[in-house]
């Protein structure tokens, strides 16, 4: 048996206030292992990094210090108040375990769609029925 490893990555977006973004953004988690880039002139941030078990999906820490996955609506709404007007977040998260399983998640929400989250995940083990509904858009 082996572990999944991949990587994490978001596209660059332009936030509002630099610092307030990244106090807010600590309460999240995405992975042990993701680092924020920041232009600060620019006010523009995006982040990534290589993780076990790679997820697009926020998470936030239990009392326990364990990940649990964060409500999706509450995280998008959070996230446009710190978003510049027409600015889209998308972070993307891939990985595979010795190429057996391979997943793929992406997160896409818009600036101007507060509370509505887009949020799909792809994986190897994912049966003909539901690849077939897939291309069907179903």
């Amino acid at each position: 048996m082996a572990d999944m490893y991949g990587a994490v990555c978001s596209n660059t977006f332009t936030v509002k206030d630099i610092e307030k973004f990244k106090a807010w953004f600590e309460g999240y988690h995405f992975g042990d292992e993701i680092e924020l880039f920041i232009r600060e002139e620019e006010r523009h941030v995006s982040f990534g990094g290589y993780e076990q078990y790679p997820s697009a999906h926020p998470r936030k820490m239990d009392s326990e210090g364990f990940p649990e996955d964060a409500d999706l609506k509450d995280f998008a709404e959070e996230l446009c108040g710190h978003l510049e007007p027409g600015e889209v977040f998308s972070v993307t998260a891939g990985g595979n375990e010795k190429l057996r399983y391979v997943s793929f998640d992406q997160l896409i929400i818009a600036q101007e769609h507060p509370t509505e989250p887009y949020f799909e995940h792809y994986s190897s083990d994912d049966g003909n029925d539901v690849l077939l509904k897939r291309m069907r858009g179903e």
